[in-house]
């Protein structure tokens, strides 16, 4: 339902002529309150994992998304106002590492990457201190996150289960709990039927008669900790090829569209919101999240609609 009504959103859009600045200054403002609002929390102790009342991977990856869109669209601002767009980058930066959500980290990191090459391929001149500062600021980010303690401790973690998982140890953890039911998908992929087992049946299916240790946790849950695996199994090809299209046709469409223009940023943050949504389905559900399809739905009909503005402008 939420797809369906997306051409209506944007139908919306178009009649009404929203200014796109308006919005952009609303999500630098919801930067910088979430990280005032996170930092409430990490300091009053209440949560480990300070994300605000929704699902702390819910809360990383959208504030992934929100950064990129912010970070895209400096470009468009004045000297003065980069110091407040900077001001938002900062606090997003803060927001993303206090989630504690590695999913989301590596998908910063991948997006940051992704980001920068299309930067690299714009036509745009810019003098050696300009550079310097720009890559101070990308190293800054970095290193922020490098040497938080937080991030360390998560890493470590990480590492410490992925090595007792393949070493063979069955003890329950979180990662060795998502590459559990990875392996076991896979191995079983052949027996899935066309249109699949049905909706939320995915770990029922390859756990109800999984006496194990992981077995006895990964089938209390709906999905399998990746939207891929998790769609095709419970709608086979039909679910599957539905949410790749979803994704990889307006990816299509910004790609296209950036290859004509680099230098507009409505393409890149289209291009971005579609690679962030499918780097997050690597490591956790997609799309069955009410924020998840509200912000994909509502960002998606913007750029797309901005995106064919500015296609017919070109032409004219």
């Amino acid at each position: 339902f939420y797809f369906l009504f997306a051409p209506f959103i944007a139908l919306a859009l178009y009649k009404a002529e929203i200014n796109f600045i308006y919005l952009l200054n609303g999500i630098k403002v919801s930067l910088l309150v979430l990280g005032i609002i996170i930092l409430n929390q990490a300091l009053s102790g209440t949560s480990f994992r300070s994300t605000g009342v929704i699902n702390p991977a819910v809360f990383g990856n959208l504030s992934v998304v929100l950064f990129f869109i912010t970070l895209v669209f400096i470009k468009t601002d004045s000297l003065k106002h980069r110091i407040f767009t900077l001001l938002s980058l900062l606090s997003g930066v803060y927001i993303i590492i206090a989630s504690g959500t590695r999913g989301a980290w590596l998908s910063f990191l991948l997006l940051m990457g992704i980001y920068l090459f299309f930067f690299y391929r714009q036509k745009t001149k810019f003098n050696a201190l300009v550079k310097i500062i720009i890559i101070l600021f990308f190293a800054g980010l970095i290193s922020v996150g490098s040497f938080n303690q937080s991030v360390k401790d998560r890493v470590y973690t990480a590492k410490i289960e992925i090595s007792n998982w393949v070493s063979g140890d069955q003890t329950p953890s979180s990662v060795g709990l998502r590459l559990d039911m990875y392996r076991k998908a896979i191995d079983n992929i052949e027996d899935v039927p066309f249109f699949g087992h049905g909706y939320r049946t995915s770990n029922i299916v390859l756990f109800q008669n999984d006496s194990s240790s992981m077995g006895r946790i990964s089938v209390g849950y709906n999905h399998l900790h990746n939207a891929y695996l998790t769609n095709y199994y419970n709608g086979g090809i039909v679910l599957l090829g539905a949410l790749l299209l979803l994704l990889f046709v307006p990816l299509r469409i910004f790609v296209r569209a950036n290859s004509q223009n680099r230098e507009n940023p409505v393409f890149i943050s289209g291009a971005l919101l579609t690679l962030g949504y499918a780097s997050f389905g690597m490591v956790n559900i997609l799309f069955g999240d009410t924020y998840m399809n509200g912000f994909y739905v509502f960002f998606l009909a913007i750029f797309l609609l901005l995106t064919n503005k500015s296609i017919k402008t070109s032409e004219v």
